[in-house]
């Protein structure tokens, strides 16, 4: 199985960075490895949420990323070529303090990914 997770970790100058991890369970071993490069994000941006589909290769992360908390949802999808994490598409909160992201969705097969804001209305993205 693979999972999306969500964490903190440090740039090489030692600051603070959203980062979002994607990582498989061996059904044999029971371990679990990276998928690929962990995707880093400013110190401003604060990643609220994250989902993944269930092949693994669709990714989308909720984020709030500005003062006036607009909110950001990105899609990412897996380059089969470089084996990393390209960008698909984003969509931005419509007003101040939307929060848009502050939940993501992805479908199973991948083809659809939706955010909700905490205003209460959805948006969708590729």
């Amino acid at each position: 199985s693979t999972i999306a997770v969500v964490g903190t970790s440090y740039s090489s100058s030692g600051g603070e960075v959203a980062t979002v991890r994607v990582v498989h369970k061996n059904s044999t071993t029971g371990n679990y490895t990276l998928v690929q490069d962990p995707i880093d994000f400013d110190a401003d941006y604060y990643v609220s949420s994250v989902d993944i589909s269930g092949d693994g290769q669709q990714l989308a992360v909720g984020i709030k990323d500005d003062m006036e908390g607009r909110g950001t949802s990105i899609s990412f999808s897996v380059d089969d070529e470089e084996g990393k994490w390209v960008r698909n598409g984003q969509v931005h909160g419509l007003n101040e303090t939307d929060l848009l992201g502050a939940r993501v969705q992805v479908s199973d097969n991948g083809k659809l990914a939706a955010a909700s804001s905490r205003r209460g209305y959805i948006q969708f993205f590729p």
